[in-house]
């Protein structure tokens, strides 16, 4: 029987292949609105798929060509003029975060559209600029959380979901740099994780932010460190291969390149599996059918699925890191509600993922599930 590699495919298979075993039928009535549908559908593709997350209240324009290095200039003239006339330090930040946004949307249809290597090292670079407008926001932080109010709540919620399309982008592009390109991209992701996670933790423990923002910015935080760490993962099962190829071993670049050719086509192909099961729940939602109220109520269990599936995920994660802290400072194991040692409860997981790595088949319209010879 063929198996899959669960490092390459990590969140798209346990996230989209998890949702659709999910019940389809909820405990109570669904009553949502069209727009609380989109935003349902939009949260539920962002959260289980590569997909970019819309910003609440922020028009975007979608890109249609890579600029050159002129209009880039030129666009960055028009941002710095724009913020310069801005004195409301609000009004300011959500200027900063929608020029970010704009830019991670550029760097995506980058990633996505084009194959010239040239253009991916330009992603990276834009990339780079997006974040200086976030660090800025992140300088002033401390004036953001003093007097929280509706406003401040949905450019916080913004960012957390910019964070994590700027993390989707940056996966993207791990994956189409040239190679000489990626100890760069890493130097660029790793300086990223440090000042985005110490920005969300610092929003998350105010106690001024409503329950309800901080979830969706926890969850979102959450979705980061479960890719960030599939991405560790991965590199670290090809770290012996990838020195040879960056080192001019021919054979060795021709394998590397083979496996993220590979990775790029089974996530692509399980991304539209996701996006066409949604689409038929969300038609059916608009068009009046007997079954309106089941559809909504499967696009919304999608959706809590996915929540539930990322904090499982990262839970493990943190678990993981506080299980390495102990050993590293000679501290006795923890234990869990019975008796387990986090080492025992990690040993057990991975025994776990073992025995489900296998080919596996979404069955179309039916929400089932099934294992492929």
């Amino acid at each position: 029987m063929k198996k899959i590699n669960f490092v390459i495919l990590g969140l798209i298979i346990i996230f989209a292949l998890s949702l659709f075993t999910a019940n389809a039928v909820l405990a109570e009535e669904a009553e949502l609105s069209q727009d609380e549908l989109t935003v349902s559908l939009d949260e539920a593709q962002a959260l289980a798929t590569d997909e970019l997350e819309s910003l609440d209240e922020v028009e975007i324009a979608e890109p249609t060509k890579v600029p050159g290095t002129f209009g880039l200039w030129w666009r960055g003239i028009k941002e710095n003029l724009s913020l310069a006339v801005t004195f409301d330090p609000i009004k300011k930040a959500e200027k900063q975060l929608r020029f970010a946004e704009e830019r991670v949307k550029l760097a995506n249809f980058i990633a996505e559209k084009s194959e010239d290597p040239e253009a991916q090292a330009k992603a990276v670079k834009i990339i780079e600029r997006a974040n200086q407008f976030m660090e800025k926001i992140q300088a002033r932080s401390g004036d953001l959380l003093e007097k929280v109010n509706e406003r401040t709540e949905k450019l916080l919620a913004n960012v957390a979901r910019h964070e994590l399309n700027k993390e989707k982008v940056l996966n993207k592009l791990e994956d189409r740099v040239p190679l000489e390109g990626l100890p760069e991209l890493q130097r660029v992701k790793a300086s990223i994780r440090e000042k985005t996670e110490v920005f969300l933790e610092k929003i998350m423990e105010n106690e001024n932010i409503p329950e309800e923002v901080r979830a969706r910015i926890t969850t979102r935080k959450e979705a980061i460190t479960v890719r960030q760490e599939e991405r560790v993962e991965l590199r670290e099962e090809s770290k012996e291969l990838l020195e040879k190829a960056l080192a001019g071993d021919e054979e060795a670049k021709i394998e590397v390149e083979a496996k993220r050719e590979e990775n790029r086509d089974r996530r692509k192909e399980i991304i539209e599996e996701f996006k066409d099961k949604t689409q038929g729940l969300i038609n059916k939602a608009r068009e009046n059918v007997p079954d309106e109220k089941k559809a909504i109520q499967e696009l919304e269990q999608i959706k809590i699925k996915a929540i539930n599936v990322i904090k499982d995920k990262a839970e493990t994660i943190k678990n993981r890191v506080e299980t390495q802290r102990r050993i590293m400072n000679n501290e006795p194991a923890s234990r869990n509600e019975l008796g387990e040692t986090i080492q025992e409860q990690e040993q057990k997981r991975i025994q776990n993922q073992e025995q489900v790595r296998e080919p596996i088949r979404i069955e179309a319209g039916s929400g089932k599930v099934d294992a492929v010879e």
